[in-house]
């Protein structure tokens, strides 16, 4: 597991670099509302986290490669459609949720749960593209996919806060998680086909 600690380490920054740039950038208000989108953007995690139980012992468990990517690709593309079906149906709940689960002070908030559902989502993608990496004995290539996406979440960040907020914030971290999977896929695709 070691191999794989430094892109953890530098995904889960992704977790509280954002809040420090909206401090800086828009106040301590805008990180309260970003937290809350959090809050309801991780509802992703309930349909998501069964589903990264159950699939390192599934993926592991098929022994021959050539029915492993028939088995990964049929998975994999039926947990994308899942979770961009879910994502759709979160981002169009969020005002209402928004309004019914919070005070109207923090109505905002929900204008930034779309993008960072999505995030999530991608993040539990990457998790997937992880254990198929992980199949290829190549956990070290992770990292230099991780750290790309740590570098356009900030730069994202400074350019979309001071204009659009935390809705910007939430954009960047979408399109951070949309690199990382992007670059993970071309990593697998390329070690294991």
């Amino acid at each position: 597991g070691l191999p794989t600690m430094p892109a953890e380490l530098t995904l889960y920054s992704l977790n509280w670099i954002d809040r420090l740039i909206i401090l800086r950038l828009a106040g301590a208000a805008a990180v309260g509302l970003y937290a809350i989108a959090v809050k309801f953007a991780n509802g992703m995690q309930v349909l998501v986290r069964g589903f990264h139980l159950a699939w390192p012992p599934l993926a592991y468990s098929i022994q021959d490669d050539d029915e492993a990517r028939g088995a990964y690709a049929l998975i994999v593309t039926w947990f994308v459609a899942v979770c961009s079906l879910a994502v759709v149906g979160l981002w169009l709940l969020a005002p209402w949720l928004t309004e019914a689960l919070a005070d109207e002070r923090f109505f905002e908030a929900h204008e930034a749960v779309g993008p960072l559902a999505a995030g999530t989502a991608l993040y539990a993608l990457y998790l997937v593209l992880v254990i198929i990496l992980g199949r290829t004995g190549r956990t070290e290539y992770s990292f230099p996919a991780t750290a790309v996406a740590v570098a356009v979440n900030v730069g994202l960040n400074l350019l979309l806060v001071p204009d659009h907020g935390i809705i910007g914030a939430g954009v960047a971290l979408l399109v951070s998680y949309a690199v990382v999977v992007a670059l993970m896929h071309a990593i697998t695709r390329r070690l294991f086909v």
